[in-house]
């Protein structure tokens, strides 16, 4: 299988904020059918709060035992939380092993083995301009739930929401990046990202974020199916 990979930080914020400026180029994504696998769990309480619960529907999907959030994920420069304690952007990792203590502080070593990791950011019209560079825009800026995201396939394998937007773009987005972390390792490999779909913000608070999502996933080559899930998660700061 040809595999486009890249490599994201897997300590602190788990992601890699800082993509590259270039153009992004839009796709429609196959229609492929989607596989039996499912996972599901309820996390269990830590000292960073509860693990949340989320499901993965597809051929891609693997059994989540943790879900966190932190708009650190997605911010970048001056754009992210606003000053009145409000979101514009939201990111939300799924993954099997419990990578609560690689986001939120306090952080540490995380888990052994290798890692699956579903990374999920999303953002108001308000930051996509910032992110573009209009610092004075008027747009909608607080997430809203309800609301739904349409997925941006930048097409590249560093995808973020701080980078690759076409400076044209001016509606409420979101990608999603389906990356391994090797054992012993402080990176992960990038496999898959969202060519199509959409991701939907349920509800928010300044505690915790739910929602739900239905993309399609692969590398620019290859069809990697449909994958399907809803998140809920505790936010940290």
């Amino acid at each position: 299988m040809n595999r486009v990979v890249a490599t994201l930080v897997l300590g602190g914020l788990l992601a890699a904020c800082s993509g590259s400026s270039g153009s992004s180029s839009s796709s429609t994504g196959s229609t492929g059918s989607s596989g039996s696998t499912a996972g599901t769990t309820t996390g269990t309480s830590g000292t960073t709060g509860s693990t949340g619960s989320s499901t993965l529907n597809g051929s891609q999907a693997f059994t989540v035992t943790s879900s966190v959030a932190s708009a650190g994920l997605s911010q970048c420069g001056t754009c992210g939380l606003l000053t009145d304690g409000g979101f514009d952007s939201m990111g939300v990792i799924l993954a099997d092993q419990n990578v609560t203590s690689l986001v939120c502080t306090p952080q540490d070593a995380g888990p052994s083995g290798l890692i699956n990791v579903v990374n999920i950011q999303f953002a108001s019209a308000n930051y996509v301009s910032c992110a573009n560079g209009n610092l004075t825009s008027n747009l909608p800026a607080l997430l809203a739930p309800g609301s739904s995201f349409a997925i941006l396939n930048e097409n590249v394998t560093d995808e973020d929401i701080c980078g690759n937007i076409p400076t044209a773009h001016t509606e409420p987005l979101a990608i999603l990046t389906y990356a391994a972390c090797p054992s012993g390792s402080s990176s992960c490999n990038t496999v898959y990202w969202a060519e199509s779909g959409s991701v939907t913000l349920d509800a928010l608070s300044a505690s915790s974020v739910s929602g739900h999502f239905d993309v399609f996933l692969g590398d620019g080559n290859v069809d990697a199916g449909e994958l399907t899930g809803t998140f809920a998660a505790p936010v940290c700061h």
